[in-house]
């Protein structure tokens, strides 16, 4: 009897472990996507690629002085609600915005900046003067 349970167990783990291999692939490959005319950040390197735990995802049309009013969007939580303030938190960035823009370490565009090119993309903002976890406010420069 005894080895009857730990075979379950082991196929019950075998089970959840592929479950939660598979959520994590599929969450992966199918986050969120910077689309034309946007301006996107991602709470995680990569823009969430490799495994991350969590899918944070924010995209804007124009100017924010202040990333404490913004939440991360979750891919992962139907129907993709709002889970996290997203100051201080973002960790790669895409502009697909049809201007420039330019990312601030403070709120209110104060402290250091990144511009960044139409198309431009940083998988990591750890190599950037604002740097990694510490973005607060973005403007367009039009």
């Amino acid at each position: 009897m005894l080895r009857k349970k730990k075979s379950w167990a082991l196929i019950a783990g075998i089970v959840l472990g592929t479950s939660t291999l598979t959520g994590v692939t599929t969450a992966s490959a199918d986050a969120f996507s910077c689309d034309n005319g946007e301006f996107c950040l991602w709470e995680n390197p990569q823009f969430n690629q490799g495994g991350w735990n969590t899918y944070g995802f924010a995209q804007w049309n124009g100017t924010d002085k202040n990333y404490n009013n913004n939440e991360w969007r979750d891919k992962r939580v139907p129907p993709h609600d709002l889970v996290d303030i997203l100051d201080n938190e973002a960790s790669s960035v895409h502009n697909k915005a049809r201007c420039k823009v330019r990312l601030y370490q403070h709120i209110n565009h104060g402290g250091a900046s990144l511009l960044l090119a139409r198309g431009e993309k940083k998988g990591s903002l750890g190599d950037t003067r604002v740097g990694d976890n510490r973005a607060s406010s973005h403007k367009y420069e039009c």
